[in-house]
């Protein structure tokens, strides 16, 4: 009577068992169905869902004002860009939005070369995220994240001239801007920051949260010359410095750079005098005073970068800090370039 009831038990399990198998093969054939069977195959019903805005004809008949606002570029100036960079922006569009491409073969983007790049500029100085790019540009929000890297890397690549080292004759003109108390500076050095995700190595004790570093260099005019960005946060601008190669640099040209007092210690750069140098305390006021009053230009240099570009200065909840350091880099080049246009309109 036992092995009688066992059985029938298991006969009842086998039968639950194998009905919730076929309900759940069914739901698996229905997935398949919408998606394709393959990678990178099937309906791409995702895209149709919301078809691509043309942001950039939106803005056209706003005027200069709207595409300032944007761009921090005029409608005539990013056009300009556009055609400057149209190479390398199309050169890496094999993407489809929201759909692999295992294959490799070239796809249209859905996204015109001037939405592109409207798009990466955009990002830049609005900061806004993939979610509300998506909405206002028609992509998937995957695709805006892929859309974003390959336009940084096509403004890297090819606004790198934008920073430059001086060369020896300009070295010479830099030379004389700071007057006879500082013969041998050419610009200024500070450290400045973006605020980044908790990770080790980017705690800073002394702003009291978590930061990635970055190393500036400008002239005597106010151009970024040298830019090391994306460095620990944990560490003291001097400590950043040294381990940057603006020191070999220095060294080569046989020049120096206006610092704070936080940068005491090394041969290459200026700082404030103390009553060791000075003993005489007007002159050595006098010394500091005309210091800080050339040195502390960079700060508003570092005020105005993260003002047109918050992409720079606003806190990053995304963990990539490589494609951080990447956007602080472009924002250098961008901000050298909005400076120069803007002193050629005067």
């Amino acid at each position: 009577m036992t092995r009688r009831v066992l059985l029938a038990l298991l006969v009842v399990l086998l039968v639950v068992a194998n009905d919730l198998l076929q309900r759940q093969q069914q739901r698996v054939n229905a997935l398949q169905e919408r998606l394709g069977s393959g990678r990178g195959r099937g309906p791409r019903a995702p895209e149709r869902d919301f078809p691509a805005v043309d942001v950039y004809a939106n803005t056209v008949p706003q005027g200069d004002v709207a595409f300032v606002g944007a761009t921090r570029f005029t409608r005539v100036q990013f056009d300009d860009l556009v055609t400057e960079l149209e190479p390398l922006i199309s050169a890496n569009r094999h993407v489809r939005a929201n759909v692999p491409e295992p294959s490799g073969e070239p796809r249209a983007g859905k996204l015109t070369l001037q939405n592109r790049l409207f798009l990466a500029l955009q990002f830049l100085v609005s900061g806004g995220t993939c979610r509300s790019l998506s909405r206002e540009f028609g992509l998937d929000k995957s695709a805006v994240s892929e859309e974003l890297r390959h336009g940084m890397f096509a403004l890297a690549a090819g606004l790198s001239y934008e920073i430059e080292w001086p060369t020896p004759e300009q070295m010479a003109i830099l030379r004389g801007q700071f007057g006879p108390l500082f013969p041998t500076a050419i610009g200024r050095v500070d450290g400045t920051f973006t605020p980044a995700p908790r990770r080790p190595g980017d705690y800073s004790g002394h702003r009291h949260t978590t930061l990635r570093s970055h190393q500036i260099v400008e002239d005597a005019f106010g151009y970024i010359i040298h830019a090391v960005v994306g460095q620990i946060g944990s560490r003291h601008d001097s400590y950043n410095f040294a381990r940057s190669d603006v020191p070999q640099r220095l060294d080569d040209a046989g020049v120096q750079l206006l610092a704070d007092a936080g940068y005491a210690g090394h041969a290459q750069l200026i700082v404030p005098a103390t009553q060791a140098d000075i003993r005489d305390d007007d002159d050595r006021d006098y010394y500091n005073f005309e210091h800080r009053r050339r040195r502390s230009r960079i700060e508003a240099t570092f005020g105005r970068l993260k003002m047109l570009f918050t992409a720079a200065g606003r806190r990053w909840t995304r963990c990539d800090r490589g494609f951080l350091a990447l956007c602080v880099l472009v924002s250098c080049m961008l901000l050298n370039r909005v400076k120069r246009l803007r002193a050629m309109m005067q």
